[in-house]
């Protein structure tokens, strides 16, 4: 039994509108704010503060970020780069 699947492409025109761009680069938190590991800080553009702990202050219409600092996987040990993206990656699907 196989499998395939395919994408087909043609050319095209650019859609009317404006294309977005980033007016900014989103800033990171204060050191001050960074809690204990595995602790998410949540930010949004319209937050007067920008950043809390608190996922529901951010509830507005505006751009949203989250912040995490990875957690170990292995008990004792820092994770590697791999496991801190693959960790903190999951935290999106």
């Amino acid at each position: 039994m196989a499998r395939a699947s395919a994408v087909f492409l043609r050319r095209s025109e650019q859609p009317p509108g404006d294309l977005w761009t980033r007016g900014d680069d989103p800033a990171p938190p204060p050191a001050e704010l960074l809690g204990a590991t595995g602790m998410p800080l949540w930010g949004s553009d319209g937050h007067p503060d920008g950043w809390t702990h608190e996922l529901v202050e951010h509830q507005n219409g505006s751009r949203k970020r989250c912040w995490q600092t990875p957690v170990p996987v292995v008990l004792g040990r820092p994770p590697s780069a791999f496991a801190a993206a693959a960790t903190i990656g999951e935290s999106a699907s």
